[in-house]
């Protein structure tokens, strides 16, 4: 089958599924919920099987029932915004085909500042995860990470500063 990478789905939190997990996957996507420090002491250091999401909107939330459905708006799937009462939008990507809705952070998540940090130089991989960026958005992205100036006018460094506590 080759490499298996067990996503950022998969429940990670600590060394016991870790090694679960690694009974079965060559790798696996650290969980956005812990800190860079959490993250670290969590695994004594030793990341040689860890893939670190640097860049990409996280999923906050998935709806079992199609919200374009309940609007009376059903159609094709694709990507939509929800508005919240600070108007900030949060994009959502319906599933038309089997009901159900992602929604996602209304900023992606950017570690371009931390690419120095012990945990992303330890991991064996970053991971990129690009949905809602045009093309010519992704190529500045990658540029940017890849030694060019890269400065997002808005994002969000997750919990890897601060943590889920």
């Amino acid at each position: 089958y080759g490499k298996i990478i067990a996503d950022i789905s998969l429940y990670c939190w600590n060394r016991e599924s870790r090694d679960l997990l690694l009974e079965r996957c060559s790798y696996i996507v650290l969980p956005a919920e812990l800190s860079g420090k959490e993250l670290w002491r969590t695994f004594s250091g030793d990341l040689t099987w860890a893939v670190t999401q640097v860049y990409g909107y996280l999923p906050m939330m998935i709806s079992a029932n199609c919200i374009k459905k309940t609007a009376r708006k059903c159609g094709a799937d694709g990507v939509w915004y929800l508005r919240d009462r600070t108007d900030t939008e949060f994009p959502v990507m319906s599933v038309c085909s089997r009901c159900y809705n992602i929604v996602y952070n209304s900023v992606p998540l950017s570690l371009h500042r931390y690419m120095d940090d012990p945990v992303i130089r330890g991991s064996a991989a970053s991971l990129f995860v690009f949905s809602m960026e045009s093309e010519n958005e992704t190529a500045k992205v990658l540029d940017g990470f890849s030694g060019g100036d890269y400065r997002p006018a808005a994002f969000t460094t997750g919990h890897f500063r601060k943590g889920a506590q």
